[in-house]
């Protein structure tokens, strides 16, 4: 009989590495229904399985090749996107101070997704090899030194970041309702009078705009700041309430989901 080894995720914050968050995930099914946001860059590589392609910025993706390093910016949604696949990856959510440029004091950016750089990703994985050892601080502060240093001289965009055409007044209307009234029950028909437009067309433009409809892109904001006050020392309940969801059983349904562990967990791996 085959026994198909079980999902399983850990997400922590290791006391060695300020401003850093580890996630190893073993065995996930990618469903487009999961979607995430991040206040700080994202390295992730996948160790074992087929990676799935991805919604990024408006576009669909392609997996990522073996060896690659996947590098997503600040407050980005990301979202699975192609077939369900099942892969087993690791991931180092990064604070944006921690990448900001010795020379104009700017965040880097990135113009490719996909870092076609085996040594970086060999580099991270001995990182999280040693982090899930628990290894001193001083190794993991330098080994994560020299990665940081490395991505962004070899794969950090060296002309002027494209500026993109903003979405219409009314979209950013409708985004910053949702951003402005986190714990509020907000309706369609309140976020399309913010948008001036009817409400399929909001859905498909929202979608378009910011890479997912609203209520998704709702959950995915109230989930990542959950994290963020999590670590920041108030209790799962508070910060149920803090960012809109019914009660702390609902969030720890959203937040067990996305990171397989319960909030309160979470938060007790921040003290």
């Amino acid at each position: 009989m085959n026994h198909t080894p079980a999902p399983a995720k850990r997400l922590w914050r290791p006391v060695t590495l300020p401003g850093v968050e580890v996630l190893h995930a073993e065995n996930i099914r990618y469903s487009r229904h999961d979607q995430a946001l991040s206040a700080g860059y994202v390295l992730k590589i996948a160790v074992a399985g087929t990676p799935a392609g991805m919604r990024y910025r408006g576009r669909a993706l392609g997996p990522s090749a073996v060896g690659a390093v996947t590098v997503l910016e600040p407050d980005e949604l990301l979202q699975a996107w192609g077939n369900q696949t099942t892969a087993s990856y690791q991931v180092l959510f990064v604070e944006p101070d921690l990448l900001t440029s010795d020379d104009d004091g700017r965040r880097p950016w990135f113009p490719r997704v996909y870092q076609q750089d085996p040594g970086l990703w060999h580099d991270l994985r001995r990182l999280h090899r040693d982090l899930a050892l628990n290894e001193g601080a001083l190794a993991v502060q330098s080994a994560l030194t020299r990665i940081l240093a490395s991505l962004v001289h070899r794969h950090a965009g060296t002309r002027p970041r494209p500026r993109p055409a903003p979405p219409p007044p009314g979209l950013r209307a409708a985004r910053d309702l949702l951003h402005d009234r986190l714990d509020a029950n907000i309706t369609l028909d309140e976020l399309a009078d913010a948008a001036g437009c009817g409400k399929r067309q909001l859905l498909r433009s929202f979608g378009l705009a910011y890479g997912a409809p609203p209520h998704a892109y709702q959950t995915a904001l109230r989930l990542a700041t959950a994290k963020r006050l999590l670590a920041s020392g108030r209790t799962a309940a508070e910060v149920a309430a803090d960012v809109g969801f019914y009660d702390q059983s609902q969030l720890n349904r959203h937040f067990r989901r996305l990171w397989g562990t319960s909030a309160g967990t979470y938060a007790r791996s921040t003290r």
